[in-house]
């Protein structure tokens, strides 16, 4: 992001029914993980989280700000608790200013 004044920027997992987006189960909690790499100082990246309910894709929380880091840095976050009538959930990191973020190897694993 070279220029911020308000919104975010984030990759996410396609928002769809099953391939990309999994299925997830009302009451439980997911762990979501990454690896990124941001030069010293200029960005704060976070997990943003979508879910998928009977009215269509919405936007549901985001995790705390991570540090930057320059070297390849693992972070994880668990959800709160998934809302009843929700039927996928789609993840990924982002940025809420300007900076630059490289990601990989992100991961979604039911808790417990």
């Amino acid at each position: 992001i070279s220029a911020f004044t308000t919104g975010d920027r984030k990759l996410v997992s396609a928002q769809d029914t099953g391939a990309c987006a999994p299925a997830v189960n009302p009451g439980h909690t997911y762990t979501v993980t990454g690896w990124y790499k941001v030069p010293t100082g200029t960005a704060a990246p976070r997990f943003f989280a979508y879910y998928r309910n009977n009215t269509g894709w919405v936007y549901w929380t985001q995790s705390p700000i991570f540090a930057s880091a320059a070297g390849w840095t693992l972070v994880s976050w668990t959800t709160p608790a998934i809302p009843a009538g929700v039927t996928n959930l789609s993840v990924g990191l982002g940025l809420q200013n300007a900076g630059t973020v490289t990601m990989d190897d992100l991961g979604l694993f039911a808790t417990g």
